[in-house]
């Protein structure tokens, strides 16, 4: 079963691309949701292991910043996203190679992601000690995890957000956003400008677009000027 929907209002003169081998299929198109223009990527992978995370010259420690289209062709990706801007705030649980570099968890949910492909999320502050944030990747085996937020979906149900530290959750932004359907099968989606069609989403606006998907885990990925798709270059 696929997510794509031949009966979308897809935004006019756009094309639908596809990738498609032994063990990937993406499939990207634009569509307009409640009028606002969301770009989508359906992707399903074989392995988890083909769900990575790339960092700008593969370092945490790295000063530099690079743009998504960059890094995507660095890494080969056949779709990437923009994920967190860990070095901008010292937010959340950061895991990068199943290594723990960062675990400041009081103030933004954070979403893990295990080597066989899941989606996990703690809450803001439901992890506390530096010592119960590594035994949580090393049961769970966490290959990576992005500090951003909020939760926008949980068990198949949208959470509401009246406030969030980051993320301008109330204002009309740019939204990028992650989201499983079913094992190893994902949504990725962006929210932006397009024609005269407004880039105006709150965070629960975005909520509500990516839970047409069919969803049943969501998570905000940074907004605004890096809500950035890629694919195929």
């Amino acid at each position: 079963s696929v997510i794509f929907d031949e009966n979308a209002d897809f935004v006019p003169g756009e094309p639908i691309r596809y990738y498609l081998d032994d063990t990937i299929l993406v499939i990207t198109w634009k569509e307009y949701i409640n009028q606002r223009c969301c770009t989508c990527a359906e992707v399903k992978v074989a392995h988890g292991s083909q769900l990575r995370r790339k960092l700008a010259e593969d370092s945490y420690s790295s000063s530099v910043q690079l743009y998504a289209s960059d890094m995507a062709k660095q890494a080969n990706a056949v779709v990437a996203i923009n994920g967190d801007f860990y070095a901008f705030r010292d937010l959340g649980i950061t895991v990068y190679q199943r290594t723990l570099y960062r675990n400041s968890p009081a103030k933004v949910d954070s979403c893990f992601f295990t080597s066989t492909g899941d989606m996990l999320f703690s809450r803001a502050g439901e992890i506390s000690s530096q010592d119960e944030a590594q035994q949580f990747i090393t049961d769970n085996d966490v290959t990576f995890a992005v500090a951003f937020g909020p939760v926008m979906v949980e068990d198949g149900q949208a959470v509401e957000c009246s406030s969030y530290p980051i993320g301008e959750v109330n204002r009309t932004y740019s939204r990028t956003a992650i989201g499983m359907r079913d094992t190893r099968h994902y949504i990725l989606m962006t929210v932006n400008y397009e024609d005269n069609h407004s880039v105006a989403a709150t965070l629960n606006d975005a909520t509500s677009f990516i839970l047409t998907k069919g969803v049943v885990k969501a998570y905000a990925l940074d907004g605004g000027q890096t809500s950035t798709m890629v694919m195929n270059g």
